[in-house]
C-alpha cells in the first residue's frame, strides 16, 4: 500500500478537543462517531494547518473565528501536531541516529491583538493571517524528545547526552569519555540557555540551532566575523564560557556542538519541507460537493471539488479510470459514463491558417507599430547586450497565440454523463444526486497520486451496495508506492464492512481475481466520542481477519438490531 510520510496528526485545545488527541494515519483512515462529536473538526484541522504553513488564500473550509475554534478560553494556544516516520525522510546517518523512529512537529498559534482594534480579530482559513495579529510558535520533538519547546530551544532534557554521544561517534569515530561528554553538554546548555533576549523560533523552516551560538549569554558577537574554525571556537569559548585559554578538549567539544546543531538545522528543514509538501498537495472535499454546469478556471482547492471535474476532463487516463469506477459502482448493464462536450468551436488551425492570421496581424502592426530602429530599442544606458524590447516578429508571434487563446477560452468544456434510458448526455445537475456527489471523490482518486485526500461523508446519497463498492475503490486508489492516503469522516457501516471483508480474504487467500488486497495494517479505524462537552479519539485496531480487537463503543452498529428486536 502507498505510504504517506505522515504517521499521525493531532489537535490540542481545538474545537471539541480539550487535551491533545492523536489520529494514527494509514493508507485508509476512517473516523466514526455520533453527530457533532468532532469528526469533521479533525479533518479541518489539516486544512487549518495547510493555511498556516502554505499560506493558501482559497476558501477551503469555514473554521470560524479564533475564539470559536479554541476549546478552552483560559488556554492561549491552539495546537496542531504532525508526526513523520524517520525512514520516510532523506536523513544523514547522524540525523537517523538522532531521530531514531519518528519526528513530531507541533504547530501552535494564538491571536496577538492589534493595537488599533484589539477586539476585531478574526482568523479564517480563507484569508492570509497578518503577521502582526498572529504569533506563531513551533515545537520540534524527535522520538518523544522535545528539542524545541514552544518556540525556544530546550537544553535541559537528559536525552541531549545520548544525542551528543552519537555526534561524538560520528565526528571522531569513537565514544566520548565522561569528562568530554560533560564538557560538551555544558557548552550546549550555555548555547541553548533560554533568555529573554535570545533568538526566537518563529517558523520551523527558519529553525536555526546554530544561530543560538550568536546569542549565548546575550552576546551577539560572531555574526560574519569568523577568523577560522579555531578562532571561532576561541572567540565563543572566551565570551560565552569565560575560557581564556582553550584546550583541545574545549575545541573538540565545540566542534561536536557545531556539528550537532548543523545536523538539527538540516533535520528541521527536511521535516518542514516534507510537511509543506503533504499539506500543500492535500485535497479536501466537504460534505456537499459542487455540481458544475461548465468547467472554467475553478479554485484549485475548493471544498466543493469543482476543480476535480476540470482535472478529470483534461486527463484522459483519469477519465478512463473514473468511468471504470462508475461502472463498478453502478453494477448494472448500462452504467453512467462521463464524456466531454464543447460548447463553441475549438480552433483547429493548420499551418496555412496560422500564416494567414499572421499576415493579417502584420498589416495591422504596419499601421500601428512602425518597426523601431536599433537605437530606439536600446536603453538609455545602452550596452552591447542587444535590444531591450521585443522585435516585430516576436510581437507578431505573441499576437497570433493570444488570438487563438482568446478564441479557445470562449469555447467552454462541459462535463456530460451518459445514463441508461436517455439518448443524449446530460449535465451533472440533471442526473441522480448520489452520482453527482460521488464523482468528485472518484476524480480525486483518479487524478491524484501520493496525495492526502480528506473527505466528509463520501456515502452521501449512495445506495448501500454502492457504499460497499466505494470501499474497493478506496483500496485500489491507496495501493502501490504512489498510492493516495485517505482520511474519511463517515457513518457508513457498509464501507467499513467491505474493508473488513477484504482484510479477511487477503489473509485467507480467497480474494477474487482482480481485487486489490488489503491488510489490517493498511487501515486506521478511530471512534470519536464526546463526553461532558469534551471529545476524545479512540483508535480501534483490526486483526488479520478484519475483526475488531476491542469492543466498539456502544456496540458495533447495533441500532438496526435493537430496532428489529424491540417488541
Amino acid at each position: 500500500m502507498g505510504r504517506s510520510p505522515l504517521s499521525d496528526f493531532g489537535v490540542d485545545n481545538f474545537k471539541a478537543f480539550q487535551s491533545r488527541q492523536v489520529v494514527p494515519l494509514r493508507p485508509i483512515t476512517l473516523l466514526f462517531g455520533r453527530n457533532n462529536c468532532g469528526k469533521s473538526a479533525l479533518l479541518r484541522s489539516l486544512v487549518l494547518g495547510r493555511q498556516h504553513i502554505c499560506g493558501a488564500p482559497e476558501n477551503l473550509a469555514d473554521i470560524g473565528t479564533y475564539e470559536q475554534f479554541r476549546h478552552d478560553p483560559e488556554q492561549p494556544w491552539v495546537g496542531l501536531s504532525y508526526t513523520f516516520k524517520a525512514d520516510h525522510l532523506p536523513l544523514t546517518p547522524l540525523q537517523r541516529a538522532i531521530a531514531r523512529e519518528r519526528i513530531t512537529i507541533r504547530q501552535s498559534f494564538r491571536v496577538v491583538p492589534n493595537d488599533h482594534d484589539p477586539s476585531d480579530v478574526e482568523l479564517r482559513v480563507d484569508i492570509n493571517w497578518p503577521t502582526h495579529l498572529t504569533e506563531f510558535c513551533f515545537s520540534l520533538k524527535i522520538d518523544d524528545m522535545p528539542l524545541v519547546v514552544d518556540g525556544r530551544y530546550n537544553g535541559e532534557r537528559p536525552e541531549w547526552r545520548e544525542v551528543a554521544s552519537q555526534t561524538w561517534q560520528t565526528v571522531y569515530g569513537r565514544e566520548a569519555t565522561t569528562p568530554e561528554l560533560d564538557l560538551t553538554l555544558k557548552m550546549i546548555s550555555v548555547a541553548l540557555a533560554t533568555k529573554k533576549d535570545e533568538v526566537r523560533v518563529e517558523d520551523i523552516a527558519g529553525c536555526r540551532f546554530s544561530s543560538a551560538l550568536n546569542y549565548a549569554g546575550g552576546w551577539h558577537f560572531l555574526g560574519g566575523k569568523d577568523s577560522g574554525d579555531d578562532g571561532r571556537a576561541s572567540l565563543w569559548l572566551r565570551h560565552a564560557m569565560g575560557v581564556s585559554s582553550p584546550t583541545n578538549a574545549h575545541r573538540h567539544s565545540f566542534e561536536v556542538m557545531e556539528r550537532l546543531f548543523a545536523a538539527l538545522d538540516d533535520l528541521a528543514q527536511k521535516a518542514s519541507q516534507a510537511l509543506s509538501g503533504v499539506l500543500d498537495g492535500q485535497i479536501y472535499l466537504g460534505p456537499l460537493r459542487s455540481v458544475p454546469e461548465s468547467v472554467t478556471s475553478a479554485s484549485a482547492h475548493a471544498a466543493g471539488g469543482i476543480h476535480l471535474w476540470e482535472e478529470v476532463l483534461h486527463q484522459e487516463s483519469a477519465r478512463v479510470t473514473l468511468n471504470e469506477w462508475l461502472r463498478r459502482l453502478d453494477g448494472g448493464d448500462f452504467p453512467p459514463h462521463m464524456t466531454m462536450h464543447h460548447e463553441g468551436d475549438l480552433p483547429t488551425l493548420t499551418p496555412e491558417d496560422r500564416s494567414r492570421l499572421r499576415t493579417a496581424l502584420a498589416a495591422v502592426a504596419e499601421r500601428l507599430l512602425p518597426e523601431p530602429t536599433h537605437e530606439q530599442n536600446r536603453p538609455s544606458d545602452a550596452s552591447d547586450s542587444g535590444p531591450s524590447r521585443l522585435s516585430r516578429d516576436e510581437m507578431l508571434d505573441l499576437w497570433v497565440e493570444s488570438v487563438i487563446d482568446a478564441h479557445r477560452k470562449r469555447a467552454r468544456i462541459l462535463p456530460r454523463l451518459q445514463t441508461p434510458g436517455v439518448t443524449s448526455a446530460l449535465p451533472p445537475s440533471q442526473v441522480g444526486i448520489g452520482l453527482s456527489q460521488v464523482i468528485p471523490i472518484l476524480a480525486a482518486g483518479a487524478t491524484g497520486r501520493n496525495r492526502l485526500i480528506l473527505v466528509e461523508q463520501p456515502e452521501l446519497h449512495l445506495h448501500p451496495a454502492m457504499q460497499a463498492e466505494l470501499g474497493d475503490i478506496l483500496i485500489e486508489s491507496s495501493a502501490g508506492d504512489d498510492g493516495n492516503t485517505w482520511v474519511i469522516e463517515t457513518h457508513s457501516e457498509h464501507l467499513l464492512l467491505r474493508l473488513m471483508r477484504r482484510i479477511r480474504e487477503t489473509t485467507r487467500g480467497t480474494l477474487a481475481a482482480g481485487v486489490t488486497p488489503l491488510r489490517a495494517e493498511d487501515v486506521s479505524l478511530c471512534f470519536v466520542e464526546r463526553e461532558g462537552g469534551v471529545s476524545r479519539v479512540y483508535p480501534i485496531e483490526l486483526d488479520e481477519n478484519g475483526m475488531l480487537t476491542r469492543p466498539w463503543p456502544g456496540g458495533f452498529f447495533e441500532e438496526g438490531f435493537r430496532e428489529v428486536m424491540a417488541w
